[in-house]
Order: structure tokens, then C-alpha cells, then sequence
């Protein structure tokens, strides 16, 4: 009888043990885990979702030695020759030449946040993401931004619908080529809008800085916004 004692209290004890082992692995909730009522975080505890975004731009034009600068600004044709040897620059079917310019991260706006809530959560508008400005200010793009910095509308370079495409799940482009009918100098912003109106504020989803280009009339630049939810 004492024997049968003993081996009962060893089993109940050596139980216990395991639980309190169990429990401390998984938090000290060894009820909860017995009932398999386990609170707190589920699967998707600390997955951090970001909406990625940057701009690409592509610089058109018969003179492509007009863009060369630095060191090699001497000799236009070396650097143009390099140009193509890395990819940077191809001919088109018409005999322009496309310069890969510029490719750089943007900044999503707050304001542009709560668009993305009132899309995906509360009243979505009618009006796409799909409108891209430029601008030749200087200034450095803030998320407290509702419109860039010194929006153009005249040259060719006021705000325009851009084409939306499909590059993957989450992932798109919008994408717009601008063709300058005036000499624009130092153009290096953008942004990414909700609203076709030209200039108008408090529809700026993101903005973004490329690299100084001067345009004379007949130039192009083609920029593509690219866009992913990780």
C-alpha cells in the first residue's frame, strides 16, 4: 500500500514537473495550454509589413554628349561610349538615345497613409494613385509633404496620368514619359498623386529627388514610380 502511495506521488510530482517545464516554454500559461486555450499574439505576431517605393528615370534625346558631365565632360563621346558598355544608355528605333538617369528610394507621406487606410479600410476613392508632377525645386522630400515643392505646370512638365502596371503580388508601377517644349532646368522631383488637377494639394501619396537634369525642348523624361507592399 505505501509502495502503490509512493509510485502514485512520483507520478503526480514527475506530471508536474513536465508542466511547469511545458509552461515555462511557452510563457507560464501551463492551464491555458492544458485546455488549448493559448492567449495572445497569433501567427502574424511581429510580422512587419512596409510599403517599399522608388523612382526610376530615363532621360530621351538626339544628344546625349549634352548630358555628360564630371570628369569625363572633355571627351563626350568616352563617356557616352560608356554609357552603352554598362547598359546605361541604348538607341531607339527613331535614332534618339534613352540615358538611364536617376534611381532612387522615395518617401511615403502621411497624408498619403491615411489614403492607403481609407482605401483598404474605410471609403475608397474613385481617383487611383496614377498622377505624377515634377518640379525643379531643391528641397528634400518630408513625409509632412501634401504636395512637392514648386509643382510645375508649363514646359511640358505639369502633372500627368501616368500607366499602371502589374509587376508582381503587391508590386506596380505607374510610369509617364514627359516631353519638354521649353527649356527646363535642374528638374529633379516627383511626386505620385491621387488627384489629375494640376497642382493641386493634399493629394500627394509619395514624393522623391533624382538626380539634376536640364531638358531643352523636345527632350523627354520618363518616370517610373515603382511600388511594393513586403
Amino acid at each position: 500500500m505505501l509502495s502503490n502511495r509512493f509510485k502514485t506521488t512520483s507520478l503526480v510530482t514527475s506530471v508536474a514537473i513536465v508542466g511547469v517545464l511545458i509552461g515555462a516554454l511557452f510563457g507560464g500559461h501551463l492551464f491555458t495550454l492544458i485546455t488549448g486555450e493559448f492567449p495572445g499574439p497569433g501567427p502574424g505576431f511581429n510580422q512587419v509589413v512596409s510599403v517599399r517605393i522608388d523612382t526610376m528615370t530615363v532621360i530621351n534625346t538626339p544628344q546625349p554628349e549634352r548630358f555628360v558631365s564630371g570628369p569625363l565632360s572633355f571627351i563626350p563621346q568616352l563617356a557616352t561610349w560608356y554609357w552603352s558598355a554598362t547598359g546605361q544608355m541604348w538607341r531607339e528605333s527613331d535614332g534618339s538615345y534613352s540615358i538611364l538617369w536617376s534611381r532612387h528610394a522615395g518617401v511615403l507621406t502621411t497624408i498619403g497613409k491615411n489614403w492607403l487606410e481609407d482605401q483598404i479600410g474605410d471609403s475608397p476613392s474613385t481617383t487611383p494613385a496614377t498622377y505624377i508632377s515634377l518640379s525643379v525645386n531643391t528641397a528634400t522630400p518630408l513625409n509632412t509633404w501634401t504636395i512637392i515643392t514648386g509643382e510645375l505646370n508649363a514646359g511640358g512638365m505639369g502633372r500627368k496620368l501616368g500607366a499602371y502596371a502589374s509587376t508582381g503580388d503587391g508590386t506596380w508601377t505607374i510610369l509617364k514619359q514627359f516631353t519638354a517644349n521649353a527649356t527646363t532646368t535642374a528638374l529633379q522631383l516627383t511626386g505620385l498623386n491621387w488627384s489629375a488637377t494640376a497642382c493641386a494639394d493634399n493629394t500627394l501619396l509619395c514624393a522623391d529627388t533624382f538626380t539634376p537634369v536640364t531638358l531643352a525642348s523636345g527632350d523627354k523624361v520618363t518616370v517610373t514610380w515603382s511600388l511594393q507592399v513586403t
